[in-house]
This record gives structure tokens, sequence and C-alpha cells, in this order.
């Protein structure tokens, strides 16, 4: 499957430190990026079409800082790497 057979977004979220469960923070790329870029700095096989979350720490975040439209803040928030299907918005409900 090639890269643009996914209809996905991909942010970065920011959780807030005293209520992880609450997001505070969504920061969008400010140009697309490749799935090859972001597997080299998350280091992932190239195998991988990356739907998953991933930790963002210090190092990653100093790679994506130019590339995303929003101060990524580690003192304030724990961050992460999301994907989301454009196909299917979530509703809460269960696709048949």
């Amino acid at each position: 499957m090639n890269e643009s057979d996914y209809n996905v977004r991909r942010l970065l979220v920011g959780y807030n430190k005293v209520s992880p469960n609450r997001i505070a923070v969504e920061l969008d790329f400010k140009f697309p990026v490749t799935l090859s870029f972001l597997q080299k700095v998350f280091n992932e096989v190239s195998d991988d079409p990356m739907f998953d979350c991933y930790d963002i720490d210090k190092e990653i975040a100093k790679i994506l800082q130019p590339y995303v439209d929003g101060v990524i803040d580690l003192e304030k928030y724990y961050f992460s790497l999301e994907c989301y299907s454009l196909d299917y918005p979530d509703t809460g409900e269960e696709k048949k």
C-alpha cells in the first residue's frame, strides 16, 4: 500500500498534565509531511503506516517544531503524534 492510499489526518495532540485524559491543544502541520519523514523521526520501519499514537519527547519535539503551527510546550503538556481517519468521522458509533 502506498502512502497516498491512506486518507488520514496526522497532528500533534497535547494533553493536560494535571488531567492527562483531557486534550489541551491540537497542533496541525503547517504543510504536508510525508509518512517516510515521520517513520524516520520516530524510528519506525518503512512498512509501518503509523496509525498508532507516538509519544513526543524533547528530541522529537525539536525536530518537529519547525513543521507545526504552534509551540510544542513539553513543560505544560504531554504530546503525541496521532492519526485519524478522514473516511470515518468519529461519531462514537461503531461502523457496520
